[in-house]
């Protein structure tokens, strides 16, 4: 069975960075990274979803330091 090949945070950070810019799509940095256009999808799905859990606990923190 072949093993999953792992990428850094700082892969996965500039892939997206460079995927957001303009005139260059998800497909085009997959295919530069030897990857499926999905799994990039997925990296940035994860990032807003530690974005919005980190917003919700520093707005959970803030009101309890309110009381």
């Amino acid at each position: 069975m072949t093993r999953r090949k792992r990428y850094s945070a700082e892969i996965k950070r500039e892939a997206l960075k460079r995927a957001n810019e303009e005139g260059v799509t998800d497909v085009l940095v997959a295919e530069d990274l030897g990857i499926n256009a999905r799994q990039l999808r997925r990296w940035r799905e994860a990032i807003k979803l530690d974005l919005l859990i980190l917003s919700r606990n520093w707005e959970n923190d803030r009101l309890a330091s309110l009381q």
